[in-house]
């Protein structure tokens, strides 16, 4: 039964991911239009802002694509990679430098969809992660610190962690995917 509940966690991230995008759009076309004035005529200094700008953005579709793949909602930004802050904020101010270059309504069109896709593609890659380890069952053979333990699983040896303290030898099953990371229990 937890196998099926965790493949369908995607049901209501799509709808989250929708009104997300929308606030971002919102954001960046008000900032955009607040500050374009100041900003009539552009320089070469511009340039250099400008790749920033286009930096920014695929870090922001990576990041989507990463978020997604942990299961972190788009605005909480909770997998913060890279240590920085979420795609929601990067993709808001990668918008508003490019309309610069190229125009309000492309910048918008561009990152929201490439946002999209990507986050798409993560949720894609966690599912397929979730089909093929999630009820899966092996023995603990090596513990490690800190609740991580090696398993045999099959044909290969896993890296996973545990909230609950595990010995040499248990039979355990994975029960939840974690950003990349397993989490098993011991077998009743």
């Amino acid at each position: 039964m937890k196998k099926a509940s965790n493949i369908h966690e995607f049901d209501g991230l799509r709808k989250k991911d929708f009104f997300s995008i929308i606030a971002i759009t919102l954001v960046s076309v008000i900032i955009f239009l607040l500050i374009k004035k100041n900003f009539q005529q552009l320089d070469e200094q511009y340039t250099m802002f400008l790749y920033l700008a286009i930096v920014a953005g695929l870090v922001s579709i990576l990041m989507g694509y990463s978020e997604a793949r942990s299961n972190d909602p788009f605005v909480t930004g909770k997998t913060q990679t890279m240590g920085v802050v979420n795609s929601f904020v990067v993709a808001a101010v990668s918008i508003v430098i490019l309309a610069f270059r190229f125009g309000i309504v492309f910048s918008v069109i561009t990152m929201d969809v490439l946002l999209i896709l990507s986050r798409e593609l993560g949720r894609q890659s966690r599912k397929k992660l979730l089909e093929k380890y999630l009820g899966q069952q092996g023995k603990v053979i090596e513990a490690n610190s800190k609740g991580k333990y090696t398993v045999a699983l099959d044909s290969e040896n896993k890296k996973v962690y545990s909230e609950e303290k595990l010995s040499v030898g248990d039979s355990v099953e994975i029960v939840n995917l974690k950003g990349t990371y397993l989490y098993v229990q011991k077998e009743s």
